[in-house]
């Protein structure tokens, strides 16, 4: 029996950004305006509005056809139906939340995934399982994982009824809370996601922050996406931060209480690991927002000072590849990494004088919120960073004890390339370790980080644990369902989120 598949959408992730030529959404090397927050009335039915920055044009600005009332976001997910097959899974101490196609059984028996029909399934594997649980199943529309809480007990989701054209009424997506253990969720927030980016200033770093999923093109050709955001849980599960790359959105545990929305680039977060406040390093890393949901969403802003400019390699500026994180007593760390030339670009001249290119460094540096003071370390080394995806480029653990960084070539011309490295922050030991792939997670004690990659060898999707020595293991995969007749040898996650439950 032949069937025939048609193109169908496709999660834009790094590698395909580069393929679309959607590097028009660039981090700007200027200090932008102050940052602003304000709350938002009621989180269980409001809409956020994009804001508009260089790098594209939100569709909520632009002229749209008259829209009936279609599309309207149900206060709930829907029940998905009873499951004719599910994706094979080993998760011993993880859980796994991911998208992937359903399934079908053919009148002769044979069991096909409904690639084709593009019809996909929110799937959830619990420590222990051997098949994926269907959450959420979503025909003629979609439904992505935006984040998993430390617990594995709850997802933030985005789900788009109907996938629409750009010269049609559009139609809102929306971002659910969702139980993973018995399926109820509750509408935070909806908004037509989709955005026009501006693909005529190649050649720059491109913001990663959020998720992409493709809308079409307009009849100009320009490309059109569903930019959607991060989500991230607080330590205890019941808060989530809704990261766009111009926006963060917390909202609390209860359902009824303000969300607080902050206007600001912000690159990098973290969640204490007690309590719950929550920060970011906004603005090119100049400064913190932090707010502490767990007392009346108290704000506050902090300055992220340079280490001492006399201690810092000269000739070096500062590069978007940083990190932060909050240590366990509250304090606020931040890595930087340092690796672009000035005043060597040219050749010697009446304007240009000789100089030799410094050594990359990186600094750390610690910050206590109550009294301001900080004190940095710098450290010369023998690698540059790779900065091409500003924001997975660095990540420090949870605890702030250790960093892992992406490398895109040996700085010293004897020594061999190194694909990424950890750092401990304590002993400034550095490892030269096999480069992860996407980010998926991590675990709030500090130990491991997570990502997930295409194993060609095993026909797997296997998820993956780093620890601060540079020791990767494979801590789970995902697999076609047995006697699935599939044109590709290894299954298709798209979105994929992690949590460390060794328990």
């Amino acid at each position: 029996m032949s069937r025939s598949r048609a193109l169908r959408p496709r999660l834009v992730d790094l590698a395909a950004l580069s393929v679309v030529a959607l590097t028009g959404v660039l981090v700007g090397l200027s200090i932008q305006a102050t940052t602003t927050s304000k709350p938002i009335e009621s989180p269980g039915a409001s809409s956020v509005a994009a804001q508009p920055s260089p790098a594209r044009t939100p569709v909520s600005q632009r002229p749209t056809p008259e829209a009936p009332a279609a599309c309207d976001l149900p206060e709930h997910l829907p029940t998905p139906p009873v499951t004719v097959a599910a994706p094979r899974v080993t998760a011993p101490k993880v859980g796994i939340v991911f998208t992937s196609y359903l399934y079908e059984r053919s009148p002769g028996g044979r069991l096909f995934a409904q690639d084709s029909d593009a019809r996909y399934g929110l799937w959830y594997a619990s420590p222990g399982a051997t098949e994926a649980t269907l959450l959420v199943a979503a025909e003629g529309g979609v439904v992505l994982p935006l984040g998993l809480s430390p617990a594995g007990d709850n997802a933030a989701v985005w789900y788009l009824p109907e996938l629409r054209d750009w010269d049609e009424p559009p139609c809102q997506g929306g971002i659910y809370l969702m139980s993973t253990l018995d399926g109820t969720s509750r509408l935070l927030l909806g908004r037509d996601w989709r955005e026009v980016l501006d693909e005529t200033s190649p050649g720059r770093p491109t913001d990663t922050v959020g998720l992409f999923w493709p809308a079409g093109q307009t009849p100009s050709n320009e490309t059109v996406v569903h930019r959607l955001p991060e989500a991230s849980f607080s330590a205890d599960g019941r808060s989530v931060a809704l990261v766009e790359r111009d926006a963060i959105t917390v909202i609390g545990p209860d359902a009824d209480a303000p969300a607080r929305r902050h206007d600001g680039q912000c690159s990098t977060w973290a969640w204490s690991s007690s309590g719950a406040i929550f920060g970011a390093g906004c603005e090119q890393m100049t400064s913190a927002w932090t707010i502490n949901v767990g007392k009346g969403y108290g704000e506050e802003f902090y300055p992220l000072p340079l280490p001492e400019r006399d201690r810092l390699p000269r000739g070096w500026e500062q590069w978007p590849a940083a990190t932060i994180a909050f240590l366990p007593g509250g304090d606020i760390r931040l890595v930087r990494f340092y690796g672009f030339a000035t005043g060597c670009e040219g050749p010697p001249g009446p304007d240009q004088p000789p100089c030799s290119i410094p050594r990359p460094a990186w600094s750390s540096t610690t910050i206590e919120p109550i009294s301001g003071r900080s004190r940095s370390r710098v450290t010369e080394v023998e690698f540059l960073v790779d900065v091409d995806e500003v924001g997975r480029d660095a990540r420090l653990s949870a605890d702030g004890s250790w960093v892992y960084i992406r490398t895109s070539r040996s700085y010293s011309a004897t020594s061999s390339p190194a694909k990424a490295r950890t750092i401990s922050l304590g002993s400034g030991e550095i490892v030269e370790i096999q480069r992860l792939g996407d980010p998926v997670g991590a675990s709030i004690d500090g130990r491991l980080l997570f990502d997930t990659r295409a194993d060609r060898q095993q026909d797997l999707v296997v998820v993956r644990s780093l620890d601060r020595t540079g020791t990767i293991r494979e801590v789970g995969s995902i697999a076609w369902p047995e006697g699935v007749d599939a044109d590709a040898a290894i299954i298709r996650t798209i979105g994929l989120a992690v949590s460390w439950l060794p328990n």
